[in-house]
């Protein structure tokens, strides 16, 4: 960083009196990682990057070190460093006198570290770029609001679009809604979803990476925002029996590099954007169950996906069509975009936007045509699609063998990730569950 970057983000500091920064980055699960240091450190350290142990790059959601190999060890758990990317640094919405930004890591030898969520989204960014693209990004993030531990939600009962809260859930509602516009994140609107207690947050469309930081970013400020009132938001898929799931449903648009218009808009593009988007969709459909693993990464997720005949959803696709996984939206307009509504509550941003990113531009590349769309009700019809893993143990192993994956999105991150999810497939099998003790437990 030369001395005019370094003296602006001094100034910064002095004007909003900030005494500590957060040193932020976004691990495999999509938890926020880091630590608080004093602005002096900050400064001192800034050149050769910040020092943190190797081991939380192989931490499960446990805090457990699944150490891949034992390549992590043999070093004695060596050193990584962090390197500041200045274009996320802001002030803390919640800490008074507190900066944060979001960090790339590296290995001693001070190069990226290459599996790494934000690294992988940036790769696949640099594709989008060698195509002649720029992709542009819109969120829709659902979640559950809990009364503290307990598994009550709030409010009880159905309440899609409900605009009468009470007392407690519409102060956590309206403090998410002022933190998010004091934090600079492009939020466009929040209701009521159809579970008990459900909610969903919009998130206007943005450029990818700045749209994947802000995801990391909302989620980390929902759940402090509900721990700090006595609450617990959750993002996981399916935190209710009987209720209705939670989605992450990721808006996706390419523009042209050279001019910004979008490529999907058929008012500008005619029958050469048509072309586009089905081949996007065609190459989301044909592509998507291999990374299936990176859009539903829990156990969990699979339950969400669960259709009325106790099958995984299969991947259909539609115009402006809700049932279906695929949902093609304004196609005549500069606003046309499709949107995947598979991805989990729970999944990572910056993996699934590059996972999605990457099977649409092969399905450009490849020039794929998808089927028929679906019409009326995907879920009645018993419509058959490319059909999705059962579960996260199939998944995985089919990420392990994928060429797709490998190509897109890096052996490194196929290795990483299968690797740690194993281990939590393994030890969900072998965990004795409340339902197995309530089933058989008094009567065999």
């Amino acid at each position: 960083m030369d001395a005019e970057s370094l003296k602006q983000v001094a100034d910064f500091f002095a004007a909003h009196g900030v005494k500590v920064v957060k040193v932020i980055w976004c691990d495999l699960h999509g938890l926020a990682r880091g630590k608080v240091i004093s602005t002096k450190k900050f400064f001192d350290e800034l050149h050769q990057g910040i020092t943190f142990s190797i081991a939380p790059l192989y931490m499960n959601l446990l805090g457990e070190v699944v150490d891949l190999h034992g390549d992590a060890s043999r070093t004695g758990w060596t050193s990584c460093f962090a390197s500041p990317d200045m274009s996320t640094l802001r002030l803390c919405a919640l800490d008074p006198d507190t900066a944060e930004v979001i960090c790339h890591l590296k290995d001693r030898a001070r190069v990226v570290i290459p599996h790494l969520p934000r690294v992988v989204l940036a790769r696949m960014l640099a594709f989008c770029a060698e195509m002649g693209f720029r992709a542009c990004i819109g969120s829709e993030l659902e979640f559950y609001l809990l009364d503290g531990e307990a598994d009550t939600t709030l409010p009880p009962g159905k309440n899609c679009y409900r605009l009468i809260h009470g007392r407690q859930e519409q102060s956590f509602l309206s403090a998410v809604q002022a933190k998010l516009s004091a934090t600079g994140i492009n939020y466009e609107a929040s209701m009521s979803e159809d579970g008990p207690g459900q909610f969903e947050i919009v998130l206007y469309q943005t450029p990818a990476m700045k749209h994947a930081d802000d995801v990391f970013r909302t989620r980390s400020l929902v759940k402090s925002i509900a721990a700090g009132q006595g609450l617990t938001a959750t993002f996981l898929s399916k935190p209710v029996t009987g209720e209705s799931g939670s989605g992450y449903h990721i808006h996706q648009t390419l523009s042209a590099e050279a001019d910004g218009r979008s490529i999907f808009d058929a008012s500008q593009f005619g029958e050469e954007a048509h072309r586009r988007i089905r081949n996007y969709v065609g190459g989301q459909l044909a592509h998507l169950p291999d990374v299936c693993a990176l859009l539903l990464p829990t156990v969990n997720a699979y339950k969400r996906i669960l259709t009325r005949g106790a099958r995984p959803l299969s991947l259909t696709w539609g115009e402006d069509n809700r049932t279906v996984a695929l949902r093609v939206i304004g196609r005549n307009t500069e606003n046309a975009r499709v949107e995947n509504r598979v991805i989990a509550g729970e999944a990572n941003p910056y993996i699934a936007i590059a996972a999605s990113l990457a099977a649409g531009l092969q399905g450009i590349r490849d020039d794929l045509t998808p089927p028929a769309p679906t019409e009326g009700n995907a879920f009645e019809n018993s419509i058959e699609g490319a059909a999705l893993p059962a579960d996260l143990g199939e998944a995985l192993e089919r990420l392990g063998k994928s060429d797709f994956a490998e190509h897109w999105l890096g052996r490194e991150l196929v290795t990483h990730f299968v690797a740690l999810k194993m281990d939590e497939w393994e030890r969900y099998r072998r965990a004795i569950t409340d339902w197995e003790k309530r089933e058989y437990l008094a009567f065999l």
